[in-house]
């Protein structure tokens, strides 16, 4: 027992102290594997004398990669039927005094890799494009700017067109950077795959940024449609994957997919010019995942402009991406306001789904849900908007749109308006339910809803879909009429409950704009079985699957805090800087009113912020710790967290430590720590029980902060073996 305790003081001493430097990670080799087998491999600290205990946390990468919070040991479980591709993976080490991370590759399955840089042999892509033609190869760009058209990927001069090799099924090839963000394209350098000479599929593009051009696909018709291609089945780029990608635009959209099928954006970032960030046209099966676009400028005289834009698509899913800091608007030039989730039907029906995504600190529309050419069917479900000042109307939606389980509030639109939710004439919107709408002014007071009424079986393109009105919802600060025309209100389901948390309100249910607090108020209103508003606290869909594939919408249980690579959006956003003509008058008729210059270390890319403490902390409660582990021993189970970015860090004094019941969401047996502490051993505890942990800070300002994620472990005398590979 003397033993024990000794054991836990040096421990708590240990994670008291400071640490004199950040860790630093050793170099990782790029590795090369099998499918079938299980990857693992034990990083170093070059600084492993100075830099104490680290907590080792994934940056970035494949959901399937484990790291071992104590040792920084990568575990991958590789099945039989994974893909062919190769893999960034981003390793993270922190302690109190800062931390590191560190990229690498894991190529499975690959037979050919293909090295481009100055002292390659290949110094160019189309150098490499040359050298080997094998579906399957990986190319790998190394670290570097790479300019003109031999670095080029789609139509080229003399009417070429200069693209790696299609894979298969199952067989991907891949043009990479060696380093995520760390290779740079300029000058005509960039993406567009296009379907000119035939169809072109199974490609993957990773971790390329693109400076003043384009990621996108193009597509053609065949003849008799009308286009220029003529092969048989068509010209149609498909089965795409752009991952990790940045696109810092000046005239053109940074992310587009054009007449294409089954193409994957996914943890990719844009901001800059051009119409949208991230748009489609007449494609199928397009899927945005865990992307940050940020609306700094819009170009293009007399075009509608957007950010997350689907033009007449079938079949598209937009999940876990934001839309942040879009406060610009001086900058924007004439032509219709799309919105940041926008669903436009110019020449055709489109079916959307808006899932788990954010909108914050925009001068732009929520969205406008179309019906031009055909209806647009878009579903808006756990969304968060918030901070808005739209010009006109807060949602246009004359389409069949629903609006589920949303939390939107302080939305001010710069100028009147005739309503905040638009759905003129009337027959199509379907509806706001389950949802928290809060402080909503328009300037002249005007009305709420028009043309969202209760109706049953309504056809929209090919299928029968409810109207539901306006149903279980919570609405405060708003002083105008709630309905204009056309809108059935289910009155008894209304409520007014303060949501915004406080000292004085400490059942409102918004501490964070990511989720409802358990226990508030607005968690048990509804017949859901979940509350109100909106959650975005985990990812839907496993990375890396494209639309319909297994596993493409599924709940993974995977943390969305910290934000995947934020480290390095945050830095390129930052970097962003222009000085140029600014805008003033009417939406479609603006003219140049003078100069400006736009600061791209504003907002989530200041100085000192993250874009997951941004977010958290937008409501001005104490941002909780992050990058929570627990780790399992003999009777014990170790709690190690990430540290603040500096714009937090100054006004945090204590940590506390929590169990945590999961069923009632009760938290009991306090532990108070320094603020200097980043891990703590908990002892005397029963092996094979599951115990819940969660970890608060406590603000000199603020007070104490919630919880971000809970964290289990069972304690046992010796480590749980990894499960063996199943046969199939």
């Amino acid at each position: 027992m003397q033993l024990k305790i000794i054991v836990s003081l040096l421990m708590l001493i240990c994670s008291l102290r400071a640490y004199s430097e950040a860790p630093t990670i050793g170099s990782i080799d790029d590795k090369v594997v099998s499918s079938n087998s299980i990857f693992s491999f034990t990083p170093t600290l070059d600084n492993t004398a100075n830099a104490g205990t680290v907590n080792w946390t994934k940056a970035y990468g494949p959901d399937n990669v484990k790291v071992n919070a104590v040792t920084g040991s990568i575990s991958w479980i590789l099945s039989s039927d994974i893909l062919s591709e190769s893999f960034h993976i981003g390793l993270k080490a922190s302690n109190g005094d800062g931390a590191d991370i560190e990229s690498f590759i894991v190529h499975v399955g690959i037979d050919k890799l293909v090295y481009i840089g100055v002292s390659e042999e290949n110094k160019t892509l189309a150098d490499a494009f040359a050298s080997e033609r094998s579906l399957g190869t990986t190319y790998i760009l190394r670290n570097g700017t790479y300019s003109g058209e031999p670095n080029k990927i789609g139509f080229t001069g003399g009417g070429n067109v200069q693209h790696p090799p299609s894979g298969e099924a199952g067989r991907y090839t891949t043009v990479m950077a060696q380093d995520p963000g760390e290779v740079v394209f300029v000058d005509g350098a960039q993406v567009d795959i296009t379907g000119i000479l035939g169809q072109v599929g199974y490609i993957a593009i990773k971790g390329l940024f693109v400076k003043g051009g384009t990621i996108s696909t193009t597509g053609y018709y065949d003849a008799t449609n009308g286009g220029a291609c003529s092969a048989v089945g068509g010209c149609i780029p498909h089965h795409i994957k752009f991952i990790r990608n940045g696109v810092e635009a000046d005239l053109v959209t940074p992310f587009n997919a054009f007449r294409s099928e089954d193409i994957l954006f996914e943890n990719n970032y844009a901001f800059g010019g051009g119409r949208y960030k991230f748009a489609s046209y007449q494609s199928e099966r397009i899927l945005w995942r865990r992307n940050v676009a940020r609306r700094d400028r819009a170009t293009v005289p007399g075009e509608p402009k957007g950010t997350y834009s689907v033009y007449t698509t079938m079949g598209a899913l937009v999940v876990n991406s934001i839309a942040i800091d879009g406060d610009q608007r001086q900058f924007v030039t004439s032509g219709e306001p799309a919105g940041e989730f926008t669903c436009p039907t110019t020449s055709g029906p489109t079916r959307v789904k808006f899932e788990r995504s954010i909108q914050l600190n925009s001068d732009h529309l929520l969205g406008n849900a179309d019906y031009q050419a055909a209806n647009c069917d878009g579903q808006y479900t756990d969304i968060v908007s918030w901070d808005v000042r739209p010009v006109g109307a807060y949602v246009m939606t004359r389409a069949a749109s629903l609006f589920d389980h949303v939390t939107l509030g302080n939305v001010k639109p710069r100028g009147s308006t005739q309503v905040l939710f638009n759905g003129w004439p009337g027959a199509n919107a379907r509806g706001v339910i389950d949802s928290v709408l809060h402080d909503f002014r328009g300037l002249n007071n005007e009305p709420m809803f028009w043309g969202m009424s209760v109706q049953k079986d309504v056809e929209v393109i090919d299928r029968l879909l409810d109207r539901h009105g306006i149903d279980t919802v919570n609405i405060t600060g708003f002083s105008g009429n709630l309905v204009a025309c056309c809108t059935t209100v289910l009155t008894d389901t209304i409520s007014s409950v303060d949501p915004i948390y406080s000292g004085s309100n400490t059942q409102g249910g918004l501490r964070y704009l990511v989720r409802i607090e358990g226990q508030s108020t607005l968690s048990t209103i509804g017949d859901s079985g979940r509350g109100l508003g909106a959650n975005v606290m985990t990812f839907q869909g496993e990375s890396g699957t494209l639309y319909n594939e297994d596993g493409f919408d599924s709940e993974t249980d995977i943390p969305m805090w910290p934000f995947p690579f934020e480290d390095k959006i945050r830095e390129k956003f930052a970097e962003y800087n222009y000085t140029g003509p600014t805008y003033a008058g009417d939406v479609f008729n603006r003219t140049v009113s003078g100069t400006g210059s736009i600061l791209g270390a504003r907002g989530f890319a200041a100085d000192g912020e993250s874009l997951t403490s941004y977010i958290w902390g937008y409501l001005g409660n104490t941002v909780p710790p992050f990058e929570v582990t627990a780790s399992a021993g003999d009777k014990t189970v170790l709690i190690k967290w990430g540290q603040y970015p500096s714009a937090h860090a100054s006004t945090i004094t204590q940590y506390k430590i929590y169990d945590y019941n999961p069923d009632t969401g009760n938290l009991t047996n306090s532990r108070t720590l320094s603020n200097t502490a980043f891990e703590y051993l908990i002892s005397g505890l029963t092996n094979g029980v599951e115990y819940n942990f969660v970890v608060t800070a406590i603000d000199s300002i603020k007070g104490e902060s919630s919880f971000s994620y809970s964290v289990q472990a069972i304690p046992a005398s010796k480590p749980k073996p990894l499960p063996p590979i199943l046969a199939i």
